[in-house]
């Protein structure tokens, strides 16, 4: 099978996004799978990178930060080379997409949700599951209605609007 490796993306996280594709790299069966890099720059472009047939072309997680085809660099460790990416690419016989993104833009549907558009089979949860994991309001919510112990929270989606608990507080993003 085939499978499009996507990871980066334009969140605080993108570095972690990447280690996870190195990972996966370093996990993948070879043997039964190829893989072709798809990485999203911090500032949202997505760039196609070199079909994978084997592991060993990892060197080192720099080199998954693909860079333009017009940079000359060929050091040891360099990036690969990246090209403008069409996303038709996708539809190839036997491939999926393996989304690999944390955070914003990534793990909370809207990568799922365009693919899901695109009738393009990939691989994790579908949009809801990642926009409610996401969203930590809603997903207390979900807890509790299911009656999952946790610990006492108050919903509030103000940056400022914390509340003071008898001894201890946490604070997450809601989204």
């Amino acid at each position: 099978m085939h499978v499009f490796l996507v990871y980066g993306g334009k969140s605080p996280e993108h570095d972690v996004s990447v280690n996870s594709a190195a990972s996966f790299l370093r996990g993948v069966s070879f043997e039964r799978h190829t893989v072709t890099l798809i990485y999203i720059t911090q500032e949202g472009n997505w760039l196609r990178g070199p079909l994978l047939t084997y592991s060993e072309k990892l060197e080192s997680e720099k080199q998954l930060k693909l860079s333009p085809l017009e940079d000359e660099s060929t050091a040891y460790g360099a990036p690969f080379k990246g090209k403008a990416f069409s996303f038709d690419e996708l539809k190839e016989p036997d491939s999926l997409v393996f989304p690999l993104l944390h955070g914003p833009n990534g793990e909370d549907g809207t990568v799922q949700g365009l693919l899901e558009l695109l009738d393009v089979p990939y691989a994790g949860p579908g949009v809801v599951p990642c926009a409610c994991g996401m969203d930590k309001i809603i997903s207390q919510d979900l807890f509790s209605k299911a009656r999952i112990p946790q610990t006492e929270y108050f919903p509030s989606r103000k940056k400022s609007g914390r509340k003071k608990l008898e001894l201890y507080w946490i604070s997450a993003k809601a989204n």
